[in-house]
């Protein structure tokens, strides 16, 4: 008997259909946070940019959650929320 594979990334359409445990929805605190971090980074080159050089409390959790579900769990989010303009 062959085994079916089991991994949290393998998923069907419908088993998020009218879900929305997929959407990661910005906050204002995590737009402020964001917008103070590139204020205060925006003359430093990138190559001397770390994850320590910005001061993320809000945002960092929840992009850790992000990063988490990408590489742990369904492999896939949409995120909203951030500004564009």
């Amino acid at each position: 008997m062959v085994a079916t594979p089991s991994d949290p990334a393998l998923w069907y359409s419908a088993a998020y259909a009218g879900s929305d445990q997929w959407i990661f929805s910005f906050e204002k605190g995590h737009i402020l946070e964001l917008e103070k971090a590139v204020a205060a980074s925006w003359r430093t080159p990138i190559p001397q940019l770390a994850k320590t050089s910005f001061e993320l409390p809000q945002l960092g959790r929840c992009l850790g959650d992000i990063r988490s579900t990408l590489l742990e769990g369904r492999g896939f989010a949409v995120l909203r929320g951030l500004p564009v303009g």
